[in-house]
């Protein structure tokens, strides 16, 4: 191979090229394995969650038994406020059958106001 700025005296030719390249591929890289490292020394390791959350484990955490559900005065309320709910939702769309945003099929804006004014 030629320094730089020199001018080869003839062009090589693929063989050569090739040849050249192999021996490049054949040395190998140029390095040294690093020395080993000594091993730390042993210390505590202490798990820390910001959160304050206990990690999953798959183990039961206590005893477990089935218990009979009997609904409270709170689960009474809330199954009727969704009982009402349900009802007034069949009632929208019994009124409204199309989807258009009207109170029903023939009932104008001002048959809405004029009966809201009624119920108030």
């Amino acid at each position: 191979m030629s320094a730089k700025g020199e001018k080869p005296d003839r062009a090589k030719t693929i063989e050569e090229l090739d040849a050249e390249m192999q021996a490049i591929i054949d040395a190998g890289p140029e390095w040294e394995d690093p020395p080993p490292q000594p091993e730390p020394p042993p210390a505590d390791v202490v798990p820390l969650d910001a959160w304050g959350r206990k990690p999953w484990t798959a183990e039961p955490t206590r005893v477990t038994s089935y218990k009979a559900y009997a609904p409270t005065s709170a689960d009474r309320i809330a199954e009727l406020q969704q009982a009402v709910a349900d009802a007034a939702r069949s009632a929208r769309r019994a009124a409204d059958p199309f989807g258009v945003g009207l109170y029903g099929e023939r009932e104008s804006i001002e048959d809405v106001v004029r009966r809201q004014d009624r119920d108030r």
